[in-house]
């Protein structure tokens, strides 16, 4: 289950991909956060998309503005016959302003994240604003070098060496609820101007 690398049309599909999730997470916001604004929907949307298109084919990790920036692939995978699931990613943060992985445990020069559904059903494919709010949130982890100052927090992050290849690995077997449907994969940097984070690799092992 390797997520291969991404060159071309592959590259091209996995910004857009990622751009128009991106999206969506505005159109959701919008509806949830500030209604008054519902009638320019469309406009933001639109803007939004170009931009995360845009940046995602410029650079994965470096920004100039507090935007998420990534790349996704779409997996759609079975993997209830998965006695562990390793993921194994290697990463590189080269620099934060954002310490730790932000206020809320969801910002970071450079994370890794996977949507996937429980046995029950359940989408996992949410980062509330709450990090003790789980019930629905999808596996991201967040690679960082600067140790938090408050209100910057380190939930659902790793600190690793300035700008040196990190290997990481984790079973995502060991989540609870476990996944039984891997809906799709990705990597982003995400916070606080300026920042760089670089992703080399990432897969997905299921061992039977």
């Amino acid at each position: 289950m390797a997520v291969n690398p991404l060159s071309g049309g592959e590259l091209e599909n996995a910004c857009r991909a990622y751009a128009t999730k991106a999206a969506q997470n505005t159109q959701q916001w919008i509806a949830n956060n500030c209604r008054q604004k519902l009638n320019m929907t469309s406009q933001l949307l639109e803007y939004d998309y170009n931009r995360h298109y845009s940046r995602c084919k410029e650079t994965l990790g470096t920004t100039i503005g507090n935007n998420r920036i990534g790349i996704m692939q779409k997996l759609n995978v079975s993997v209830v016959s998965c006695k562990s699931l390793i993921l194994t990613a290697t990463v590189k943060a080269d620099y934060q302003t954002l310490t730790g992985t932000g206020w809320q445990g969801r910002e970071a020069p450079v994370a890794v994240f996977i949507v996937y559904k429980d046995a029950s059903g359940v989408l996992h494919n949410l980062l509330s604003e709450n990090p003790n709010d789980t019930s629905r949130r999808m596996f991201w982890q967040g690679f960082y070098y600067a140790d938090p100052v408050s209100p910057s927090i380190t939930a659902y992050g790793t600190k690793v060496p300035k700008g040196q290849w990190y290997t990481y690995t984790f079973d995502l077997m060991s989540l609870y609820p476990k996944p039984v449907d891997i809906d799709f994969v990705g990597a982003e940097g995400d916070g606080w101007a300026t920042r760089d984070g670089k992703i080399k690799s990432i897969s997905i092992h299921c061992v039977q």
